[in-house]
């Protein structure tokens, strides 16, 4: 990976060094250097045809223009081929002859690419970029919260004696609705200030058992449903930027559910193909849980208007559990009907 969050060579050529690489370079472009075509002749009855005996040597300052055309496409641009020093009056001819074949704009550049453009998605990094990551910190907080509403809470003192922490709590042996609770051991096992919690009632045990079960589906929302979602949103949007940009360029995607942490290299917001179309995918795919693109919320407000909109994901929760709660179930005698 380079510092744009894409491949640009493949793991073989990477294991290559110089010398190894430009000794085949220089191989081909001698084999090239060597090639010869027919001589062109005109028919008796007009019109041109292949000499069947006669060749001359072919157009060899043709093959390189297209071969350093067709490398430059591939990498992305004809700065990202002549970044390792592009002041040198080596990198001044390159790029003099290359913007003579592709434009000064590089507008032909594409059109001589051999290799797919392949795109990674990191789906998870790109909604915490959008700010949408404060809205799982968020979620997590307020379930956090209601289940300390059904804790009680208890300070281990010098003394080896518990303090409760809430006004109401009962003494710390009146706590446990079960007599046999280990909890009364754990004096023997921690450091003095330490801070234990109780459930209030063996309901308010229940209530936290449902709440850390919300806790799990929240993690699993955030960390797998949500980017495999959108995900496979942005792969259909790449798709289709890239028949509209680069049609008839083979794309190939890899979305990374994987991907947990931000890094310092960002996957997109460059020039080359890929960033190109993961800049465009993001900004014209709908999140799912919206149907609103980036492009459409206003600039920088994705978190502040799914807030207002009452769609932070623990409330999306509950929403998918009332809409599994309400659907119909079908009847015995419609079954395995049509």
């Amino acid at each position: 990976m380079n510092d744009h969050g894409h491949d640009i060579v493949s793991e073989a050529a990477a294991d290559r060094g110089q010398d190894e690489v430009l000794a085949d370079a220089v191989r081909v472009l001698t084999e090239a250097a060597r090639l010869r075509r027919p001589v062109m002749r005109q028919r008796d009855g007009g019109g041109w045809e292949p000499h069947p005996t006669r060749t001359e040597p072919a157009d060899w300052a043709e093959f390189v223009t297209l071969a350093l055309a067709g490398a430059a496409a591939n990498v992305g641009s004809v700065d990202r081929a002549l970044e390792g020093r592009p002041g040198s009056w080596e990198a001044d001819a390159v790029r003099g002859l290359l913007e003579s074949a592709v434009g000064h704009d590089s507008a032909h550049l594409m059109e001589h690419r051999t290799e797919p453009v392949r795109v990674t998605l990191r789906p998870a990094e790109i909604l915490a970029d959008l700010g949408y990551g404060a809205l799982y910190d968020e979620s997590f907080r307020i379930i956090q919260a209601e289940q300390e509403r059904h804790l009680w809470r208890y300070r281990l003192n010098e003394d080896r004696t518990w303090s409760p922490l809430d006004p109401d709590a009962p003494d710390w042996a009146d706590a446990f609705e079960v007599p046999a609770s280990p909890a009364g051991n754990l004096a023997e096992t921690l450091l003095p200030g330490a801070v234990v919690t109780v459930p209030r009632s063996v309901a308010d045990e229940a209530a936290c058992d449902g709440l850390a079960d919300r806790e799990a589906a929240l993690e699993d929302m955030q960390y797998e449903g949500d980017p495999r979602a959108y995900g496979g949103a942005l792969a259909a949007t790449v798709l289709a930027e890239a028949a509209r940009m680069y049609p008839g360029i083979p794309v190939e995607i890899t979305v990374d559910t994987d991907e947990r942490t931000l890094r310092d290299d960002s996957p997109y917001w460059g020039e080359l193909p890929e960033e190109k179309l993961i800049d465009a995918a993001v900004s014209a795919t709908p999140l799912p849980w919206s149907a609103i693109p980036p492009k459409d919320y206003p600039p920088g407000q994705v978190a502040a208007t799914e807030r207002a909109a009452g769609r932070l994901p623990h409330l999306r929760l509950d929403q998918a559990a009332d809409t599994g709660r309400a659907a119909p179930e079908a009847d015995d005698e419609e079954e395995g009907r049509p």
